[in-house]
């Protein structure tokens, strides 16, 4: 949860926002052969990422490590390919989506993969509350947050927008997405980074 705060947050440092709008304006000039070989090509780039986008990329990677707290002086993560599916991971506690193409209204879901003990709410858009609501009902499954620095401050994300169904279903229009009484909503200039 706290990953996903600090994370957003240099999302929103106007700073960053110049080379923010850079990339997301090259991203729009990408034509569809562009993901594509992207999505098709991931598997030969994990021991040579490519990174088409390395601001946005910069900003992913210091929010997600750097931890300003005593006992705690960065997370470990592990960057991921371009391109790689939204299932292609080995993340058995779901996935976290963030939407940077409004930095004016930044957006954030997190998204249980085919958790058969979740019932309807598997492969389904998941607030911070609901997350942590539905991962406490997992068997065998511990706080999410154990080693979290900021896991004593739920709630934190509330001040951004959750993404919508058809956000995800824009993103990744092949991915197994579960409509389970929702609304649909017009997600606003869909893109995928």
């Amino acid at each position: 949860m706290a990953a996903c705060f600090r994370i957003l947050q240099s999302f929103q440092v106007h700073a960053n926002r110049q080379g923010i709008y850079h990339e997301l304006a090259d991203a729009a000039t990408k034509a569809d052969a562009f993901w594509s070989e992207a999505e098709a090509s991931y598997k030969s780039h994990y021991n040579s990422p490519s990174v088409p986008f390395p601001f946005i990329m910069t900003c992913l990677v210091i929010a997600a490590s750097f931890v300003v707290e005593p006992s705690h002086n960065y997370s470990r993560i592990s960057p991921e390919p371009f391109g790689m599916p939204y299932d292609g991971g080995d993340n058995n506690d779901g996935i976290t989506v963030i939407d940077v193409t409004q930095l004016e209204s930044l957006r954030y879901c997190f998204v249980f993969l085919n958790q058969s003990e979740l019932g309807s709410r598997r492969d389904t858009p998941l607030s911070e509350r609901q997350y942590l609501a539905e991962y406490e009902r997992i068997p065998g499954r511990n706080d999410p947050g154990r080693n979290d620095p900021g896991r004593n401050d739920p709630g934190r994300l509330a001040a951004f927008g959750v993404l919508h169904m058809d956000c995800l279903k824009s993103a990744w229009p092949r991915g197994y997405w579960a409509d389970h009484g929702y609304v649909q909503k017009r997600c606003p200039r869909p893109l995928r980074l």
